[in-house]
């Protein structure tokens, strides 16, 4: 339980002073793309800015070799396309900010951001020398340190992702490995990750948004939703998911939340029994 004292005294904590401090170029936001995505590009940094219009960090877009013309984002191009972690360790190594704040380039913003809130966040983790902050409540934390910040079991399943996460560099670094898809960098970085402090969460989700894409193809829901709004998609060059593929998301959707709800001490062998079921079936290629 959350004592009043624990949050008065992390509430004390947070100066305008260091409010204002985290609106410079410490920090960055890099959207994890490529090529071959770059029709998402246009609605993603549309509704992006339309729901935070006031976001204070300089933002940045991975590609290969096109570039997304618009006056608050900077293109990093990777070259040719190799693996999802060399294309991402080549873009982002010469960046100075010493925290990245990591999105992915088929989550769509919904409502506006809480800039402020977002802002006392950061500064309260940064004040505990955090190395990793996931801006969601999954997986539940260990324990919470306040109102607002949990901290993450060290052998917590998944406890290593990309989307909607603040990193301190180095701390990234040390994990991303060359070669990695981005699914074996978050399955591998959970087991290279366990044995560094300080991994956090927020008890609220900081971001609304819809998940647009899966497996290269539109999830039926969101491109309707966006074509709602108004933005022209090309189905022949990206094809929406038919019902039965729909179906499917929903199925694998509906199994997220069943796993979150079984107790976190029976996950990791339920998560390695699924894992083996996933590769003896083809569905997953084995680790390196």
């Amino acid at each position: 339980m959350i004592s009043d004292r624990a949050v008065e005294i992390s509430q004390s904590a947070i100066t305008q002073e260091g409010i204002l401090r985290m609106e410079n170029s410490d920090l960055a936001i890099v959207v994890a793309s490529c090529d071959k995505y770059s029709d998402l590009w246009e609605p993603l940094f549309d509704l992006f800015f339309k729901h935070w219009p006031d976001c204070p960090f300089p933002v940045y877009l991975v590609a290969n070799q096109k570039r997304f013309e618009h006056s608050k984002v900077t293109t990093l191009l990777s070259g040719e396309d190799r693996d999802w972690s060399s294309s991402i360790q080549q873009a982002v190594q010469g960046l100075p900010h010493r925290y990245f704040l990591f999105w992915i380039d088929d989550a769509f913003l919904v409502k506006k951001v809480d800039t402020q809130g977002l802002l006392r966040v950061l500064e309260d983790a940064i004040g505990r020398n955090f190395s990793f902050l996931r801006l969601r409540p999954n997986p539940k934390p260990a324990i919470w340190l306040n109102a607002y910040l949990g901290e993450i079991e060290e052998n917590a399943d998944y406890r290593v992702t990309l989307f909607a996460t603040v990193w301190r560099s180095e701390v990234f670094h040390k994990i991303l490995k060359s070669g990695e898809s981005a699914w074996e960098f978050e399955l591998e970085g959970t087991k290279r990750s366990c044995k560094m402090p300080r991994f956090l969460c927020t008890k609220k989700e900081a971001f609304a948004y819809i998940h647009g894409v899966e497996r290269g193809i539109w999830i039926r829901p969101a491109a309707l939703e966006l074509e709602r709004m108004g933005y022209r998609l090309d189905f022949l060059r990206r094809p929406i998911m038919g019902h039965r593929q729909n179906l499917m998301h929903s199925y694998r959707q509906l199994k997220s939340v069943v796993f979150h709800l079984i107790p976190s001490r029976y996950r990791g062998g339920t998560l390695r029994l699924i894992q083996r079921g996933y590769r003896v079936l083809g569905l997953r290629k084995s680790s390196a």
